[in-house]
């Protein structure tokens, strides 16, 4: 079957299912979203089920580690994504019970803090393993600084100005690629 093809049963498909009545209307400006049951139950599944695979590739790139700098980038890096997963597994499952509000709300906050915490994290081993600018420890502290900022953000204006919420993530995921951008020239990378 050629692409055109596959392109156009996919959209005879989404076309005559009704996929709308999975989902809830979007949420009022300021308000949260409240998921349906199947989207509850989507969210645990697919975040759930990489914890253990990234739990055992943490343990994986530290035993392939060859030196202490690599040993530090790897911790950061591999604890950060177990952390995404486990908290935002942990959210939606007191999310679906609708019990401990309290939690709810600490792991809600901790689901859109963790992001933060990640890309920063996902940086880290590019900004100081890679031998290409000078001023890389520095724009990995900015970074690092602009993910302290998104937690506090997240913690401080919870729900309340969803826009902004996406320019910060976009900001401190695009920000550092300027400095992989400089790699091409210093490192060879292709």
């Amino acid at each position: 079957m050629n692409t055109m093809g596959g392109y156009t049963l996919l959209r005879r498909i989404s076309s005559n299912s009704d996929f709308s009545r999975l989902k809830n209307r979007p949420a009022e400006p300021g308000q949260q979203y409240q998921p349906t049951d199947v989207e509850h139950l989507a969210n645990v599944i697919s975040h759930g089920v990489w914890i253990l695979p990234s739990v055992l590739a943490l343990i994986f790139m530290v035993c392939v580690s060859v030196n202490g700098l690599q040993v530090t980038t790897t911790l950061v890096y591999g604890s950060a994504l177990v952390l995404l997963f486990s908290t935002s597994t942990i959210f939606h499952i007191l999310s679906y019970t609708g019990q401990f509000p309290l939690w709810r709300r600490t792991f809600h906050i901790g689901d859109r803090a963790v992001i933060y915490i990640f890309i920063a994290s996902s940086y880290t081993p590019w900004l100081l393993l890679k031998e290409f600018h000078s001023w890389s420890e520095e724009f990995l502290c900015l970074v690092w600084g602009m993910a302290l900022l998104g937690v506090s953000y997240a913690y401080l204006y919870h729900e309340k100005y969803k826009f902004l919420e996406i320019i910060f993530y976009l900001i401190i995921g695009v920000c550092p690629a300027i400095c992989i951008m400089d790699m091409f020239q210093h490192c060879q990378v292709q």
